[in-house]
């Protein structure tokens, strides 16, 4: 169990007026022209940044999420445990998505984008093409649907 300065400042963001005002302020200091910005986040493209030019809902399985995890670990050598990465993400998605400030949701459906079959590079390459098409839709005047970057981890 983590103590200290991490777990009482996860603690007091997670209260629901003190989330309220950190997001407002991170709103005000973030530039509104381009290059703009790529963040990542639960919540970034939900409610930080409600207005973003392209919003991209990064998932996949919590299996898909352990295993990419467990392999990060064990590259750089640290010790990992499947079953126990599997767990700690199950359990971290239903406490972010039952939250009462700012749960867990993907927004427009055509935000999402399922990385479960994907490599780093595909990825990649969506996510630019999307741009791409935003940034067109939004100089021609018309609505993108979606619009932000939000990564789930």
């Amino acid at each position: 169990m983590q103590s200290g300065p991490s777990r009482s400042r996860r603690r007091h963001r997670s209260s629901p007026p003190i989330r309220r005002c950190a997001m407002r302020c991170s709103i005000a200091s973030v530039p509104c022209e381009p290059p703009g910005l790529v963040s990542d986040g639960r919540d970034m493209g939900s409610v930080v940044f409600p207005d973003a030019v392209l919003k991209v809902f990064l998932t996949a399985t919590a299996e898909t999420r352990a295993e990419r995890r467990y392999k990060q670990l064990m590259g750089k050598g640290l010790p990992a445990n499947l079953q126990t990465i599997l767990h700690d993400l199950r359990m971290r998605d239903a406490r972010d998505s039952g939250r009462a400030v700012a749960p867990l949701q993907a927004g427009a459906p055509e935000a999402v984008l399922d990385s479960d079959d994907l490599t780093i590079e595909q990825v990649v390459s969506i996510v630019l093409e999307r741009y791409r098409i935003a940034v067109r839709v939004q100089a021609s005047g018309r609505s993108a649907g979606a619009g932000g970057s939000t990564l789930q981890d």
